[in-house]
């Protein structure tokens, strides 16, 4: 396993997974989505 900050090439690989989870509110609108991964304080670790 791997951690590391997420990059613009990871946001497919994730929406796959909040589709998979059915967090719908992700995959609806991808560029909010991205804005919410990467907003300041936001930590995936």
């Amino acid at each position: 396993m791997e951690y590391r900050s997420i990059e613009r090439r990871d946001l497919n690989g994730v929406l796959d997974i909040c589709r998979a989870e059915g967090w719908l509110s992700y995959t609806a609108d991808p560029q909010a989505a991205w804005r919410a991964f990467t907003a300041a304080g936001e930590s995936t670790w």
